[in-house]
This record gives structure tokens, C-alpha cells and sequence, in this order.
């Protein structure tokens, strides 16, 4: 990787954490402790777990959808999880790739 790449991709990361930080910043309490604790349940129960099946269960939050993939990333930050990736089920979705996170 050149320095202009890699400089970009610097700059990309960046941009990331702090577009995650401010949807953080930017939601609801309430909505994201149960985000937490549910992903906890089913990561518990079968060993990982997508955010899909975490949305499924509590609904969209109120306001921007961008909050569920900063709560995901905290969530498997703190649980130190390993990614694999798989295609989604929701029909809206078109098969996209999402993560599966999985317990160490």
C-alpha cells in the first residue's frame, strides 16, 4: 500500500469510528442497554450472534437506524468476539453480507 492509500484508509477509519460515535452519542439510552442485553441472550444461548437477529427481537430504535451497527461493534469489542460473514434473511436486505459474531 502507497502512502496516499494508505493515508486514505486512515482517514476512512476515522471517519468510521466518528460517524459511530456520534449515532452513539445520538440515541437513546434504554434502546441501547437492550440492544446490549439481548445481544448478550442470544450470543449466551447459541454461542454468536448478527444484528439482525438482535433487531428482530427489540425493533428498529427511534430515529436513525445507524445506531445498530455502533451498538454491534461495542458489543463485540467488549465480548472480544471473532466475525465470520454470511449473507442476510431479510427479504429487504437482497441477501447483503452481514456479520455473525461469535463468542471466544
Amino acid at each position: 500500500m502507497n502512502t496516499t492509500t494508505s493515508t486514505q484508509v486512515e482517514i476512512g477509519e476515522w471517519l468510521k469510528e466518528r460517524g459511530m460515535n456520534q449515532a452513539w452519542e445520538n440515541s437513546l439510552s434504554e434502546w441501547k442497554e437492550l440492544f446490549g442485553d439481548i445481544a448478550d441472550t442470544i450470543a449466551d444461548v447459541q454461542g454468536s450472534v448478527t444484528a439482525e437477529e438482535v433487531v428482530v427481537r427489540i425493533g428498529f430504535p427511534p430515529g436513525s437506524r445507524n445506531v445498530i451497527g455502533s451498538a454491534m461493534s461495542r458489543w463485540a469489542r467488549k465480548r472480544r468476539c471473532i466475525p465470520t460473514y454470511e449473507k442476510s434473511l431479510r427479504a429487504s436486505r437482497h441477501a447483503a453480507i452481514i456479520t455473525r459474531w461469535h463468542l471466544p
